[in-house]
């Protein structure tokens, strides 16, 4: 195979690609002396990813990164824009009068085949019970529905979604701080004690731990507790404690580019992660506002709409009187009574 010139100079000149498709931020770094080593062998493949990603066509290969690859690096990026090239290169080899490929969505699934993985969405209506919540995993941020629903019941709480030890305590501490809080939220203290509540997180089969998801649940307890709906443009993080204080949470940097992935433009974060806000990049930081929160007041007055007007005022049972017990003879209400 005959390499062009202008190929090999385009490898050796460029050092480094940023490529940013939608809603995700992808760094590809070309070191000078691996372009040489490889342009050889590569050169036609690797001058064909530089065209079309760096010439500015991100909304055409979007769904590379999205549909394709789940990782914290780019060698899985790497391979399958490899394989994308390639392909091109022996449609190039068939078709030498070829002189540009478009690669679109149908282009892509053309090469590559059904996509792998499934986009994040964000929830289309406000529901009683659904809030969304913010992960760390191994490959990146990612988002995440805490779902609530109660029933009639004996006051039994039902964990469900393959949720860790960790997740588990702080579903149990976000109940104990709503519970131990009713009158203010407007909630019967026998509702906990005639209600099951079950608290499930979608995707079953994908394990899920840790305590960032604690203010999330008790959003979504409160929700289906009061009946008020969550606003679906809000995201949340962070742990909350029985005094329904909000601690700090890591990894908020992945967790703001998923929000921002499925177009969340509002972020409720712990007041001491406020400092990591630098960590995050700027385009990121535009697209969304963040809310530091200290208390777990703070988190509802943002998830739900007209909170502090919108609470009913808890109505009590009314205690019906003891009934007269008859006397059997006449009782003396007095000491120096006789018989």
């Amino acid at each position: 195979m005959v390499y062009n010139t202008h190929v090999c100079i385009v490898l050796f000149c460029v050092v480094k690609c940023k490529l940013q498709c939608g809603n995700k931020e992808y760094q590809l770094q070309i070191d000078k002396e691996n372009a040489i080593m490889k342009g050889k062998k590569f050169s036609l493949c690797l001058a064909a990813l530089l065209m079309f990603s760096c010439l500015g066509a991100c909304d055409e290969t979007e769904k590379v990164p999205e549909g394709y690859t789940m990782e914290a690096g780019v060698r899985t990026l790497e391979r399958t824009v490899g394989t994308l090239c390639r392909k091109i290169a022996v449609r190039y080899a068939d078709d030498r009068g070829m002189s540009k490929v478009s690669v679109d969505k149908k282009k892509v699934e053309e090469y590559l085949g059904a996509p792998r993985f499934k986009r994040d969405e964000a929830r289309d209506k406000e529901e009683i019970g659904a809030v969304t919540g913010l992960a760390w995993t191994a490959v990146g941020g990612t988002t995440l529905t805490v779902e609530a629903s109660a029933m009639t019941g004996k006051g039994e709480l039902k964990l469900t979604g393959k949720l860790g030890d960790v997740m588990k305590e702080s579903a149990l501490a976000a109940l104990s701080y709503i519970r131990s809080n009713a009158d203010k939220y407007g909630i019967l203290p026998e509702k906990f004690t005639e209600t099951d509540i079950h608290i499930h997180v979608p995707e079953g089969a994908t394990p899920k731990d840790g305590p960032s998801a604690g203010v999330t649940i008790a959003t979504a307890l409160l929700s289906v507790l009061t009946g008020k709906p969550v606003r679906k443009d809000v995201a949340m993080t962070g742990e909350i404690t029985l005094r329904g204080k909000v601690l700090p949470i890591g990894g908020l940097k992945e967790k703001s580019l998923a929000a921002r992935r499925i177009g969340i433009k509002n972020v409720i974060i712990p007041k001491q992660n406020e400092k990591d806000e630098e960590e995050i990049p700027l385009s990121v930081r535009k697209d969304i506002t963040f809310y530091p929160v200290s208390t777990a007041d703070e988190v509802f007055k943002i998830a739900f709409r007209d909170f502090e007007d919108g609470l009913p005022t808890p109505k009590r049972k009314k205690i019906k009187p003891m009934p007269e017990i008859p006397t059997v003879g006449v009782s003396c209400p007095t000491v120096n009574c006789k018989k």
